[in-house]
């Protein structure tokens, strides 16, 4: 109403030209009054429910540190950008820049004082719960406990983040560097080390680790983990031994290394995976000194990294041409690419073992070293203390993941027959109407039917792989619609101009047509996946699950190998 008055009053005023402004106006004022709405709709939420949410919250310091890290590294590559524009401008944009790293590093410094003091941190505050129908008040905190550990999940998660983003951002060293014959022989042999484990896990699942009494796990696996460890600390420890061993300024050591540098992270990652792989197969763990191999491994081979990142880095600084100056800094990114890969393994290594490791009092554990009720807890049915939603992500996470992997591919490959194969006739027009009925077809329908057809060739149990089922065929009209019309919209140039260089026409449709209907594409199965992820209707039919689950679905470890078609069953899924 206001900004209706305001457009009239412009008009009136102003006459023609009051016309553009009072629009001008209507848009501003309306945008203004929607973003109050939601800010208040925000708020409202975070003052009702905040203190619910943060109740119990408890974490190392250690924990706080590492998840931090990401964050650091957003807000340090946002600081880095260059900031142009007025005097005055220039520096409220610097200031915003700055001012998420310099908060970010003052969370940090607190907690690392909360670390080196042994002095934790409490917030208490009350929150309410309802019981009876009464609110009755109850006491909690939030705590930083001075404990240096670290949680695998936590890590694995946070180092593998780091090594997806400085992989994204290393650009590439081919053809840089001097030559090194030897290191082109390891190259040459490093594949074929990662594909010989490759088969003695497939043979150790398929025979057993003592087939015929020989001691295939026990003896040849647990040698070749031993072995893979130290082929993976040795190829860590090239960048640097190659830059110590060589002559010249650090600038042009460091830049020849080049090809030493890429040997050594990506072929020391590609073994030690293998080794890591091969070694619960094998059911033994090889030590030295009560200490495990392969994570005193992962640990060498991260310092190398985080070395050879360090020694480039500080060549990069002595240098004054352009183009080695660039070169150092991708030999930079990849030791740092190279130290969080090695952290990760570290992580996931702890997970499959069970066993913490620990160095220089610092650990990295199984037990959970952050504990948040509100989402790492299951629901807790007696009671007043309220418990936790973390089976409902658990679960969700699998059907959403179970769907997708059955109707993406799905739809996709019928957009592609009925849009470039099929001819356009009766049989695309019966089956376009047929998916937008799929489409708008109530969930419920798509319950029943799961209920009915899929449950009784499940072996006639409710369970999570008829959910997936049920919520792809309820994806699959939708990405069926968006990849249909995502093809239709590309061009017909670029297919033209790919048959006249003689390119088939599949090798057009993988390379031309749908990289570029794939923004479509993605946004449709985006849209379809944020439907899915939000169903309760049908997965009350087929799912067989409370609404209130206290524990969560552990699909991962619920495969096992038998020796009878099909080989490997999961009753986490049936």
């Amino acid at each position: 109403l206001i900004s209706a008055w305001a457009a009239a009053k412009c008009r009136a005023g102003f006459g023609a030209p009051g016309r553009e402004y009072g629009a001008f106006l209507i848009i501003n004022l309306n945008a203004l009054l929607m973003v109050v709405t939601m800010v208040s709709i925000v708020l409202f939420v975070l003052t009702r429910g905040a203190t619910y949410a943060t109740r119990g919250l408890t974490a190392s310091a250690l924990t706080v540190l590492v998840l931090l890290v990401p964050l650091l590294a957003l807000a340090t590559e946002f600081a880095r950008n260059r900031v142009d524009g007025g005097e005055w401008n220039r520096t409220v944009r610097l200031v915003t820049q700055i001012a998420p790293l310099a908060t970010l590093g003052a969370v940090a410094a607190v907690i690392t004082t909360v670390l080196i003091t042994g002095n934790p941190i409490e917030y208490g505050f009350n929150y309410q719960i309802l019981q009876n129908r009464n609110l009755i008040p109850r006491e909690t905190a939030i705590t930083i406990t001075p404990n240096p550990e670290v949680g695998a999940v936590i890590l694995t998660v946070v180092a593998s983040i780091m090594w997806i983003a400085l992989f994204r951002n290393y650009g590439s060293l081919r053809n840089v560097g001097a030559a090194f014959p030897r290191a082109e022989s390891v190259r040459q042999v490093v594949p074929v080390a990662v594909a010989g484990m490759a088969v003695l896990i497939g043979g150790i699942l398929l025979v057993g680790p003592t087939p015929a009494g020989v001691p295939l796990g026990s003896v040849v696996g647990v040698g070749v983990v031993a072995a893979g460890t130290l082929a993976a600390l040795g190829l860590a420890a090239l960048p640097v031994a190659g830059v110590a061993t060589t002559s010249g300024s650090i600038a042009d050591r460091t830049q020849a290394s080049a090809p030493l540098f890429t040997l050594g992270v990506f072929g020391g990652l590609a073994v030690l995976t293998a080794a890591l792989l091969l070694q619960p197969v094998t059911g033994h763990t090889p030590g030295i000194a009560g200490v495990d191999l392969v994570a005193v491994g992962a640990l060498f081979a991260t310092v190398a990294c985080g070395l050879a990142a360090g020694v480039s880095a500080y060549a990069r600084r002595t240098t004054t041409e352009t183009l080695q100056n660039r070169l150092l800094g991708e030999e930079t990114i990849l030791g740092l690419t190279g130290a969080a890969g090695f952290i990760a393994l570290l992580g996931l290594h702890v997970l499959a073992t069970g066993s913490g490791f620990t160095v220089l009092g610092v650990s990295v554990t199984t037990e959970g070293t952050l504990s948040w009720p509100m989402i790492l807890q299951p629901y807790i049915p007696l009671g007043a203390e309220p418990g936790g939603i973390m089976p409902a992500v658990v679960g969700t996470v699998w059907l959403v993941i179970g769907a997708t992997l059955f109707a993406v591919p799905l739809g996709i490959g019928a957009a592609v027959f009925l849009t470039e194969y099929a001819e356009q006739g009766r049989f695309t027009a019966v089956v376009e109407i047929a998916t937008n009925a799929l489409w708008s077809t109530p969930s419920i329908v798509f319950g029943l039917f799961g209920a009915a057809f899929i449950i009784p060739r499940l072996g006639g149990n409710e369970s999570l792989l008829a959910g997936m089922l049920v919520l792809g065929f309820m994806l699959l009209p939708l990405v069926l619609i968006t990849s249909r019309e995502s093809i239709k919209a590309v061009p017909d140039e670029y297919r033209d101009a790919s048959a006249a260089l003689g390119v088939s026409q599949w090798e057009t449709i993988k390379s031309v047509v749908l990289p570029a209907a794939m923004p479509g594409v993605i946004t449709g199965g985006i849209l379809g996946i944020g439907r899915i992820a939000g169903e309760t209707a049908p997965l009350i039919l087929v799912l067989g699950s409370t609404l209130n689950a206290t524990e969560s679905v552990n699909v991962l470890q619920g495969f096992q190998f038998v020796a009878e078609p099909p080989f490997i069953i999961n009753d986490q899924l049936l």
